[in-house]
């Protein structure tokens, strides 16, 4: 099921104009690309679905309003889908370019401590684990480089 959603993610990720990691890496010192996608991909526990989007909301969504409003990052999608054999749930921060994505991590964990939320956020008395099943994300995101054009 994760290498089908993985492929499927990728897939898609192709067909919209953008390069997969390795293809990243290898051009990462010879080529300028235009922006840095980190997509996460999350699956929801069966009947959680109203609890999983408000935990995202609560937690994600204004950390990533207040990154965005502070030049933190470019742009960022909350997205999700009922479709079959797709992640429930796709989290999306957009990176102007690998200063600013390199710089991303003090500044969230900046933004986090000023948004004070509070750990672990409880969702209908619910913590995270108990609505979410899968998660790519965090130390196994999908880390690609939108294209528009040849890298220059």
């Amino acid at each position: 099921m994760t290498i089908l959603k993985t492929a499927t993610l990728g897939a898609a990720l192709m067909i919209a104009g953008c390069t997969s990691e390795g293809a990243r890496i290898q051009d990462r010192d010879s080529a300028r690309c235009d922006d840095i996608w980190t997509i996460n991909s999350i699956t929801v526990l069966p009947d959680m679905e109203t609890q999983a989007q408000r935990y995202y909301e609560a937690a994600w969504l204004p950390a990533r309003v207040r990154a965005k409003a502070e030049g933190v990052v470019k742009d960022f999608r909350l997205m999700s889908s009922d479709k079959p054999n797709q992640p429930d749930i796709q989290l999306i921060t957009i990176y102007e370019d690998d200063q600013q994505w390199n710089a991303s991590e003090e500044a969230f964990q900046a933004i986090f401590k000023d948004l004070g939320l509070p750990r672990p956020l409880l969702i209908d008395g619910l913590e995270r684990s108990q609505i979410i099943a899968d998660t790519v994300g965090a130390d196994d995101y999908r880390f690609v480089r939108s294209v528009s054009g040849p890298c220059s």
